[in-house]
């Protein structure tokens, strides 16, 4: 039961950082790894990534 709980607050914060234009994956592994809840309230105090932010990046 708990290891449900982890893998879905995982996916979780996964879709919450594709939303936000960030690494889905690396966020779904630091949740893995580190917590879920500390994870998804990281995930709240960044802001969304601009989505020319990879074209400005490049210049």
């Amino acid at each position: 039961m708990f290891a449900w709980f982890w893998l879905s607050g995982s996916g979780l914060a996964a879709w919450v950082a594709a939303q936000k234009n960030r690494g889905a994956v690396s966020w779904f592994l630091a949740a893995l790894l580190i917590s879920p809840v500390l994870c998804l309230l990281a995930l709240a105090a960044v802001p969304p990534r601009r989505e020319d932010f990879a074209t400005e990046r490049r210049r």
